[in-house]
């Protein structure tokens, strides 16, 4: 079963685990991974040189250097995270088909009910007809409609003591005119938990969409997620993006997103602490994209290195193994 025309890679992660791999070994592991989150399921072994789009004496070497990111159970190759990804995905589909089936017999229910309600008022609505034989006085006459007539030919004949309706019945000039003021400007009133929610989460350069964030709450609600876990998420995301020198950029996610399908408030969103430890910051006399100096951060972090030229940013230079235990500073600094 095909789980979504998408998946989730996680950049960093994979970046940290393939730092091994060559140009070829780096193709033939994406394929594969394509490959299998599209069908859903474990690849045969007897399929992989094909799937990887090499020939048989090029997938020899290069099975060796894969080999380690799949459990090979003799048959087939089986990648744990990716499991665990289209377990949660058809969790998900699960929860909206079964809420999708009790909304729609929910609205059938409500349907019947009116329908039936309709038919008893119209029954009750029909008047029976009463022939009364001719040269007979009807004694069960009703006193408002012959006054009504009464008052009708009275004014037919221009009676002068003829009266209308009583002008203190009228209705007045406000109850005639149309309730548009009310409710115009009425502010919308949105659930404390989410306003919690809304109040720490990051932002953004433009007007942010909370009415859009509210609906993916509360999908995210209908779907069983409890607000408590969305409120946590955002804390962390919080703290993750002031950590990051994410604040006030375009790099932030939007809040409709955030608590989107894809549930981003479930991320651990952490930033790794320690006495080695450097944070990354955008710098903006940097012509290259945020994301190209996230990875090449990354890249430089894992490896201990820093390119020339990078504006002091916190990226290392070659440090010895007597460096390595002394608090790292920037480069440049006076000791």
């Amino acid at each position: 079963m095909a789980a979504l025309p998408y998946m989730q890679l996680y950049i960093a992660d994979y970046l940290a685990d393939t730092m091994h791999l060559s140009t070829e070994e780096h193709g033939a592991y994406l394929l594969i991974m394509f490959n299998y989150w599209q069908t859903g399921k474990a690849i045969p072994k007897v399929r992989l040189a094909k799937i990887a789009r090499l020939s048989n004496e090029r997938w020899i070497s290069v099975e060796s250097s894969l080999n380690e990111f799949f459990i090979d159970n003799g048959i087939e190759w089986i990648h744990d995270r990716i499991e665990h990804d289209l377990a949660f995905v058809h969790s998900q589909q699960k929860q909206r088909s079964d809420a999708g089936k009790a909304s729609a017999k929910a609205r059938k229910s409500k349907t019947e009910t009116t329908g039936e309600r309709t038919s008893k008022r119209k029954a009750n609505e029909r008047t029976t007809v009463v022939k009364i034989p001719l040269h007979e006085n009807p004694t069960n006459k009703d006193p408002d409609i012959d006054k009504e007539l009464k008052d009708k030919t009275l004014l037919s004949h221009g009676e002068k003591n003829a009266t209308g309706p009583n002008e203190n019945n009228l209705p007045s000039s406000r109850e005639l005119e149309p309730q548009e003021g009310e409710g115009k400007n009425k502010r919308h009133e949105y659930p404390p938990e989410f306003e919690a929610a809304w109040l720490i989460y990051p932002r953004r350069p433009g007007s942010p969409d909370k009415h859009g964030a509210l609906k993916a709450w509360n999908a995210r609600l209908r779907d069983g997620v409890a607000a408590d876990v969305m409120l946590e998420g955002v804390r962390r995301y919080a703290a993750f993006v002031k950590a990051t020198g994410k604040t006030g950029t375009e790099f932030i996610k939007q809040a409709k997103t955030f608590f989107g399908p894809s549930q981003h408030f479930d991320d651990e969103w952490q930033v790794s602490t320690g006495e080695n430890h450097v944070e990354f910051r955008f710098n903006q006399s940097d012509p290259r994209p945020y994301s190209e100096q996230y990875l090449s951060w990354e890249q430089q972090r894992v490896t201990g290195m820093e390119p020339m030229g990078s504006h002091d940013q916190n990226l290392r230079e070659p440090l010895d193994c007597e460096e390595w235990q002394s608090p790292v500073r920037t480069v440049g600094t006076s000791d």
